[in-house]
C-alpha cells in the first residue's frame, strides 16, 4: 500500500466542452509515494488530451524510469478502457476493450495482445482510450509497480 504525501498542486485550464487539439488540463495532484518494498518513485502525471480527430483520451506520463502501469481504472470501473491492441502491418495500432475482446472467437483473440503491464521510461506518454466522454471523467486510478494504487480526481 503506497504512502502518499502531497508535494504540490498544479492548476490548469478547465476542460473545454467542444473538441480541441490542445490538451485540457484539470487540476492535477502530484505526490511522491513509496511502496512497501521501500522503492520510492515519482508519481506519473495524468491529464485528459485530444487526438487529431478531436477524440479525448487519458494521457499518462512517466516521471521516473521504473514506472510500470498494470491497470487504469476510470470512474471506479464504470468506464471501459482499452485493454488489447492490434498492430497492422503498416505500423499503426487499433485498440479494443475487455468486453469487445470477450466477444471475439479464439482465432481472432490470437491476433490481439494485452496492453498491460506497460513499462514507461522517464518522460514517455501512454494514451488510454475510454468509453466515457472527457467531461464525465471524475476519478482515475492507476495500478502501478506491483499493486500500488494512485487515485487522481478531476472534479
Amino acid at each position: 500500500m503506497p504512502i502518499c504525501s502531497v508535494a504540490r498542486v498544479e492548476w490548469g485550464r478547465r476542460p473545454r466542452r467542444e473538441y480541441s487539439r490542445r490538451p485540457s488540463t484539470a487540476p492535477i495532484l502530484r505526490r511522491t509515494w513509496s511502496l512497501a518494498a521501500s522503492v520510492s518513485i515519482e508519481e506519473p502525471l495524468v491529464t485528459i488530451e485530444y487526438n487529431s480527430q478531436g477524440q479525448p483520451y487519458l494521457s499518462v506520463q512517466s516521471q521516473d524510469n521504473d514506472t510500470i502501469i498494470e491497470d487504469v481504472i476510470i470512474n471506479r470501473g464504470n468506464c471501459e478502457t482499452d485493454e488489447y491492441e492490434y498492430k497492422f502491418a503498416w505500423g499503426t495500432y487499433t485498440y479494443i476493450s475487455q468486453s469487445a475482446y470477450d466477444g471475439l472467437d479464439n482465432e481472432e483473440k490470437g491476433r490481439w495482445t494485452a496492453i498491460y503491464p506497460k513499462k514507461l521510461p522517464y518522460g514517455e506518454k501512454f494514451g488510454v482510450g475510454s468509453s466515457c466522454n472527457a467531461n464525465s471523467i471524475i476519478e482515475v486510478e492507476l495500478v502501478v509497480n506491483g499493486g500500488g494504487r494512485l487515485t487522481y480526481n478531476f472534479k
